[in-house]
């Protein structure tokens, strides 16, 4: 398999995965949509394992478990200035999987469902589960 192909397999790969995430009747770049989708974590499970993981850190941390309140947090992830609605959506997820990558060197992890995640992906899949589409 050549290298370019390979790039364009795994690309295709982690759309296949996340697309069942986005509800195509809302634009992907609406903030809102971008901070919940927990992006590293949607490339190995599904919809509904994250929606699972969202609505147990809800009882978990019931004062955070509303959609204004972890839209406040998400947004405060970025050093500095706090993520705007005009925020590009790649830089947003850029700056969330920055924060995540820095929460596991830290340490500040959750275990939830069994799953081992920061606190940042925990709070992005409870606002997925308070904005996603109801099926």
């Amino acid at each position: 398999m050549q290298r370019r192909q390979f790039i364009y397999l795994s690309a295709m790969g982690a759309v296949a995965v996340t697309l069942p995430l986005f509800n195509c009747n809302t634009p992907v770049t609406d903030l809102e949509k971008v901070l919940s989708v927990p992006h590293i974590l949607s490339e190995l499970v599904g919809r509904d394992t994250v929606l699972e993981i969202g609505t147990a850190y809800g009882q978990l941390f019931p004062g955070e478990y509303k959609v204004k309140a972890l839209d406040g947090i998400l947004r405060g992830v970025a050093p500095g200035s706090p993520i705007q609605a005009t925020t590009a959506p790649e830089k947003v997820m850029s700056l969330l999987d920055q924060n995540i990558k820095e929460e596991f060197t830290e340490g500040k992890t959750l275990v939830i469902r069994g799953w081992v995640l920061t606190v940042t992906e925990a709070r992005q899949c409870a606002l997925y589960s308070l904005v996603a589409p109801k099926k």
